[in-house]
């Protein structure tokens, strides 16, 4: 079966904006692993990290237990870090 040029053109955006998303998860996921290896899991550069790899996540509702629990441990650890009143704390918790 034949698909109509704008058929085919979705599919294709649909498959593209996938890989996109693979890509960018697999970026993020090796950032965290080396930036924990050499920084710790509580540095606040890996935090920032797993906060950026939830954004990724979150858009997949196969992985959004994930993106969320990320996101949780991103946000306690800049609270921990800097405290509740902190911008690099508020800019996270919107």
């Amino acid at each position: 079966m034949l698909l109509s040029d704008e058929a085919w053109w979705n599919k294709t955006f649909a498959e593209a904006v996938h890989f996109e998303r693979l890509v960018l998860q697999r970026v993020h996921e090796n950032t965290i692993a080396r930036q924990t290896s050499e920084l710790g899991s509580s540095d606040l550069a890996t935090l920032r990290s797993k906060a950026a790899l939830a954004s990724v996540l979150k858009d997949d509702q196969g992985q959004l237990p994930e993106a969320r629990a990320l996101a949780e441990e991103a946000a306690a650890g800049r609270v921990a870090q800097r405290g509740d009143g902190h911008e690099d704390t508020r800019r996270g918790q919107t």
